[in-house]
């Protein structure tokens, strides 16, 4: 996977990633500076789903509140921004 972000991920059909669920939040802290360094780059295999519930986020970014935090039942498979990029695979921002 090409490009760079705080946190990296690339992988496989069996892979597992889990900076935090609804069971076990994250409780991190993961801020991006662009659309080039942001927060969480995923480039995972189709199918495969990054869980990063329960962290804080730069807020009001992509969907973000106010607060850097993600609502509801939120699961992205697309996107470019400081929060994250997707390039494959899927992150769960939110429930479980």
């Amino acid at each position: 996977m090409q490009g760079t972000g705080a946190i990296v991920l690339g992988g496989g059909a069996g892979s597992v990633f889990d900076l935090g669920t609804a069971a076990q939040p994250g409780g991190n802290t993961i801020l991006g500076n662009s659309t080039t360094r942001p927060g969480v780059r995923v480039g995972v295999a189709s199918g495969v789903t990054v869980n990063a519930v329960g962290n804080t986020w730069v807020a009001t970014q992509q969907g973000a509140s106010s607060t850097g935090t993600y609502g509801g039942n939120l699961v992205v498979t697309s996107g470019s921004g400081q929060n994250y990029v997707i390039s494959g695979g899927s992150l769960r921002l939110s429930g479980n």
